[in-house]
């Protein structure tokens, strides 16, 4: 089964200290807004491929967010779970990630089964074919996971 690598803000929600939309919810003294077909989109994803989530945010504030936007049985079905720490750290505080880190971690998956899905694909040191850019979410953008992967995802049509 392929794995799919999820980065959280920005793909899958958006969050910022100030209340700068409508909506959204606390959480750690942030509010988050949700991309409106997450919970149907992770429904999906889980059902047909493995995930994990590797993120550039610091643990706590990633804990939070999977909590958030997962459910406990997404949670425990993770491959992974890898924050800031399992990143490659760069010149002003730049974070990459590097996919050969997942794949010697986890040799059943290579380039040939691998998609890393990010909102900032400098961040994202991969072969290209293994590299899913997404526009970055906001709560003024309609774009949904959904209509990103509809050839994947032939419920969303």
């Amino acid at each position: 089964m392929d794995l799919v690598i999820l980065d959280l803000n920005g793909v899958l929600c958006c969050t910022a200290h100030k209340r700068l939309y409508p909506g959204g919810e606390l959480y750690r003294r942030k509010y988050l807004w949700r991309r409106p077909d997450t919970a149907a989109f992770l429904e999906w994803l889980f059902a047909h491929r493995r995930v994990a989530v590797w993120t550039s945010c610091e643990y706590q504030n990633a804990n939070a967010l999977v909590d958030l936007l997962f459910t406990p049985e997404q949670r425990v079905q993770l491959l992974f779970f890898w924050t800031r720490a399992e990143c490659k750290l760069g010149p002003n505080f730049a974070s990459y990630k590097p996919l050969a880190r997942v794949w010697a971690a986890f040799p059943q998956y290579g380039a040939h089964n691998t998609r890393i899905v990010d909102d900032s694909p400098e961040k994202m040191v991969a072969p290209p074919e293994c590299i899913v850019t997404v526009p970055t979410f906001s709560p003024h953008t309609t774009t949904t996971l959904l209509s990103l992967f509809s050839a994947d995802c032939p419920e969303s049509h």
